[in-house]
């Protein structure tokens, strides 16, 4: 847009008005003019002004309600965008006595993530509130890393998840103070439909996670038996110093201890197999089990392997997933007591796949809410 001339002589001047002209750029090149960009994008804001030679530069951009402003010798800003609003830039040259100054806005259409935009449409049908702007964009920004923006291998997991039924439950806030309980149980992959907690209070849910308990359980909506015999993953992010049976995500079918089914042990652990013998150094973060072959059962923390273990898959059970619990599939057991700030049931992934997947989780549980609550 080409914005008319505030003409300010000093010292008499005259000729003809100056004139501004705000470009905005997708490359430092300035040779790819934009007018739509996405959340984290690295935009180049140019000003090209006539009728005076500038060397002063002022830039007015507004991500909220606020302008911020930059002023600089350079006639292009580097921005990175860090909001799902539109951006509206206003600017200003000078060569010391006029100003030349846009006097129409300039804006950036910022692109949403539709399924980001109907996740947070299901869990505010839940909740009955509006979730708030900074949840709104930690989300949006979780959405656009499960699809490869902005990770380090660029792994397209949405298609992964979707194609598979996963289900991926973030536990996430209204606002930074603020959790409903009806809203937790909103599925990222597929959200028309929802999980069901058992047994728990209003008091186990902050805007940190999730507190278990005895008796206590999360129905979720599949069963190992709806995903690939040998591909096949579960998660939870875990905020608490436990060790032992406690189960994070687990569906048996009670018979032995080695019989066919899904757990998350924090000692132990297996994954459509037998028990594997393991303990942890940590336990904190992202747990994760995960099996892409039929001779090997894997586990992730963080996104770092840190066992893989020979061994031979069996068939999957019918058993629905429990979330906090085992099901095996005539009663819960082996509660997970301590808090949780996501789980998931999904299939198998690939070593660049588990490090993407790690790396869009450590987002959104650094940015969810302030100070983070990541671990």
């Amino acid at each position: 847009m080409i914005g008319v001339g505030c003409g300010r002589p000093s010292g008499g001047g005259g000729g003809s008005t100056p004139t501004l002209t705000i470009g905005v750029f997708s490359d430092a090149g300035l040779t790819n003019p934009i007018t739509t960009a996405n959340f984290n994008d690295t935009i180049y804001i140019n000003l090209s002004v006539s009728g005076i030679t500038a060397t002063n530069y002022r830039f007015f951009v507004s991500e909220t309600n606020a302008f911020e402003l930059t002023e600089q010798s350079s006639a292009t800003l580097e921005w990175t965008v860090g909001t799902f609003n539109d951006i509206m830039i206003y600017a200003e040259g000078d060569d010391g006595s006029i100003i030349s100054a846009s006097l129409d806005v300039f804006t950036v259409a910022i692109n949403s993530d539709i399924d980001a935009e109907a996740f947070i449409a299901k869990h505010n049908a839940e909740s009955g509130q509006t979730m708030a702007i900074a949840q709104q964009q930690v989300i949006q920004g979780l959405f656009q890393r499960i699809k490869g923006i902005g990770t380090t291998f660029g792994s397209d997991l949405w298609t992964l998840l979707v194609n598979s039924n996963s289900e991926v439950y973030p536990f996430c806030p209204v606002s930074d103070s603020v959790i409903n309980v009806a809203a937790c149980a909103v599925d990222m992959i597929d959200p028309s439909v929802t999980a069901s907690f058992v047994n728990f209070l209003p008091s186990d849910f902050t805007a940190n996670g999730i507190t278990g308990a005895s008796s206590k359980y999360m129905e979720m909506k599949r069963a190992p038996s709806d995903f690939n015999q040998n591909s096949i993953g579960i998660d939870g992010y875990n905020r608490s110093s436990l060790i032992g049976t406690r189960t994070i995500v687990g569906a048996n079918d009670g018979t032995a201890a080695n019989s066919t089914g899904t757990l998350a042990f924090l000692s132990n652990y297996k994954i459509n197999g037998s028990f594997v013998s393991f303990t942890d150094s940590s336990v904190l973060g992202l747990n994760s089990l995960n099996r892409t072959t039929a001779t090997h059962a894997d586990r992730y923390r963080d996104g770092v392997l840190v066992k893989s273990q020979t061994n031979t898959s069996a068939a999957p059970i019918t058993n629905k997933f429990y979330g906090f619990a085992n099901n095996t599939g005539s009663v819960s057991e082996y509660y997970f007591t301590g808090e949780l700030a996501m789980i998931a049931a999904r299939r198998g992934f690939t070593t660049n796949e588990m490090a993407d997947w790690n790396e869009a989780w450590l987002y959104y549980q650094t940015n969810i809410i302030t100070g983070g609550r990541n671990v």
